[in-house]
């Protein structure tokens, strides 16, 4: 895939990460940019991500992915539903929907995109 810088993108994670409110998240959505290992410092070993996508441009707000923790991505070019969102669940064959907080971390402060 091939990420176009400041575009926005809905980035889902192989794994479940903590967000800076101390929520659990499964996806970022935010502007990309690809950076190269050197930007944080440190040098990978082969076998290892040795590229990153920092995700949103808040200096508190900003999430930094390793390149082989991202499972998808999709262009999305307005947030996603930052409420609760309905999910489901299987017991004995039946399926009951219920409503759960968004898993989507928004690395965006949205008060600056409605101005």
């Amino acid at each position: 895939m091939l990420f176009i810088k400041d575009n926005y993108y809905l980035v889902t994670t192989n794994d479940w990460f903590y967000g800076p409110d101390g929520s659990q998240y499964k996806a970022v959505w935010g502007r990309v940019e690809i950076l190269k290992d050197e930007t944080l410092g440190i040098k990978n070993e082969r076998g290892h991500a040795n590229w990153f996508v920092a995700v949103g441009r808040g200096e508190s707000s900003r999430a930094i992915i390793a390149g082989c923790q991202i499972h998808y991505a999709v262009e999305c070019p307005e947030p996603p539903i930052s409420t609760h969102t309905k999910h489901w669940t299987e017991q004995g064959g039946k399926c009951s929907e219920y409503l759960a907080p968004n898993p989507v971390y928004i690395a965006e402060d949205i008060d600056d995109l409605k101005s």
